[in-house]
């Protein structure tokens, strides 16, 4: 039986105001009908109930108590998605823009000719200070993680029209809910930054593809305009985190993977990078979280009191 793609178009919004109207009204302006929810996630600048009166019955408004994060309220978001009767979900960050009115069409025909996929992504075009920058989607980690058989090979292509990835940029990433609920969607003890990496892991352990379109009209901008080595908790996240892919492995692919950070942390520490220190403090972190045996929840709990105390 065929089946019918209900896609729902979810912004995750916490705070930035007019950079959540700009990513609200470009996707008011796509071509077709796709219902449009705002997820904000205990927004503190006062801002969402002008939202709100801004855009009336065009916004389908849900409100949390807490900011559970990137993680957590996007997995939340896929529930309650699943919820309504949506087969797929568009996860936007508040700070996304498409460039052009038929974004959503093309990324429901990307469904429609690659159905059996877990993730689409768009070509995400980072706009920053120093330049627009369009995401690559790859890295020598990504490399080495398929050398060492850590992660399966998956069936590749490349067609004048799609490429399939082994990992996306989670500012935009349309997600079947089927697929998404299988795999338990993000780590939720990330909280915030590298998420969407491990979680395109999990797509890849389970044997399902995550496909990009490579049409123009798929472009995405993602309007963050800071240089995150500027801001040395994001580093320390992103270097946490990225160790604590380790959760997702078993067997002798845990161990392969506890060597490969061992001599990452090494690799860093040469090239002497801005922010590479703290980097790796937040590797180092990470390997004493799973030696310690912490929970998820502890985790989690940790991350939120450390962006509080740094943020704050």
């Amino acid at each position: 039986m065929k089946q019918t793609i209900k896609i729902a178009v979810c912004i995750l919004n916490y705070n930035n105001y007019h950079k959540a109207r700009r990513c609200i009204d470009s996707c008011l302006m796509q071509q077709g009908n796709y219902p449009l929810f705002l997820y904000d996630n205990n927004s503190t600048d006062g801002k969402l109930d002008e939202l709100i009166l801004d855009y009336k019955d065009r916004l389908n408004v849900i409100r949390s108590d807490t900011n559970y994060g990137f993680a957590k309220a996007n997995n939340i978001i896929v529930k309650k998605m699943i919820e309504l009767g949506y087969t797929h979900t568009l996860l936007l960050n508040n700070d996304t823009e498409f460039s052009n009115s038929r974004v959503l069409v093309t990324l429901y025909n990307a469904i429609k000719d690659n159905i059996d996929a877990g993730v689409i992504a768009p070509i995400v075009v980072n706009k920053r200070i120093t330049g627009d920058e369009i995401v690559k989607n790859s890295s020598i980690l990504i490399k080495i993680l398929l050398a060492m058989r850590i992660i399966p090979k998956q069936r590749l292509y490349t067609t004048s029209n799609y490429k399939t990835l082994y990992t996306a940029h989670g500012c935009a990433l349309l997600v079947n809910n089927e697929v998404f609920q299988r795999v338990k969607g993000f780590p939720e003890y990330n909280f915030m930054y590298g998420e969407e990496n491990a979680f395109c892991r999990k797509i890849c352990l389970n044997n399902y593809r995550i496909v990009q379109c490579l049409s123009s009209e798929s472009v995405t901008y993602h309007n963050h305009e800071l240089d995150y080595n500027d801001e040395p908790w994001r580093n320390y996240l992103c270097g946490r985190n990225l160790y604590l892919e380790i959760k997702l492995y078993h067997g002798c692919n845990k161990y392969k993977y506890a060597f490969l950070m061992k001599m990452y942390m090494v690799y860093c520490l040469l090239r002497r990078e801005r922010g590479y220190e703290v980097f790796v403090q937040g590797m180092q972190d990470g390997k004493k979280i799973v030696k310690d045996r912490i929970s998820d929840d502890e985790i989690r709990r940790l991350t939120i009191e450390y962006v509080k105390q740094n943020i704050d």
